[in-house]
């Protein structure tokens, strides 16, 4: 029974990503991809954080070639800039501009509002059960894959 729960938990996950997914590519303004590599570098601009473009490939799981294609098409656009490290001149780390952070905030909000929407009818109390077991499967996960 736990294991036909489990598939059943999954198995929504999935089909909320998919949706997610569909929804995000037919109503916004940059790609997935793109936005992704942008809600990083935010994150890392905010921690004050810096790393490479390897290092956020790996972070982000996600090869050297896709995050270079996808920093390529935001560097085009002006949304990110390039800063050459004084330590090692071949390896840059990526910023974003003005204009890219205006993008993403605006982006950012309207996915935050279909999000919201999404959970317009879950009580507090299950938004907190939710996000509880969210985290307890996550810790666990992260240690079955230390094994």
């Amino acid at each position: 029974m736990k294991a036909e729960l489990i598939k059943e938990a999954f198995k929504l996950n999935l089909d909320i990503s998919r949706i997610r997914r569909k929804s995000f590519d037919s109503s916004y303004e940059m790609s997935r991809s793109e936005f992704v590599l942008l809600d990083y570098v935010v994150e890392l601009e905010e921690k004050d954080e810096k790393q490479t473009i390897s290092e956020v490939a790996t972070e982000l799981n996600i090869s050297n070639a896709a995050v270079s294609r996808t920093i390529k098409h935001l560097l085009a656009k002006g949304w990110l800039f390039r800063e050459t490290l004084e330590e090692d001149r071949r390896n840059g780390i990526i910023k974003i501009s003005a204009e890219g952070r205006k993008i993403y905030e605006v982006t950012n909000a309207r996915f935050n509002k279909q999000i919201e929407a999404g959970f317009k009818n879950v009580k507090e109390e299950q938004l907190k059960q939710f996000i509880a077991i969210s985290r307890e499967l996550i810790e666990g996960l992260g240690k079955s894959s230390e094994c």
